[in-house]
């Protein structure tokens, strides 16, 4: 994360759908305990909807619900 801080360059793009449920996943991944990430289904769900978008080479739904921002 600090590395990303000195990427100034992105500051004046926005963000692309795929970035935003990215940092969204990320915060997840860090803001959860594990038992938590490994137990709670609906969240487990959350997270697999935001994963199975952002492999997906095809035209997936874009989970408007699971926005991150840039740090």
């Amino acid at each position: 994360m600090e590395e990303w801080s000195q990427v100034s360059h992105l500051a004046d793009h926005p963000c692309s759908q795929q970035e935003r449920v990215f940092w969204y996943v990320l915060h997840q991944l860090h803001f959860w305990p594990e038992k938590t990430l490994r137990e709670d289904s609906n969240l487990r769900n959350d997270l697999d909807l935001c994963v199975n978008f952002l492999e997906s080479e095809d035209e997936y739904p874009f989970p408007y619900e699971y926005l991150g921002s840039r740090p």
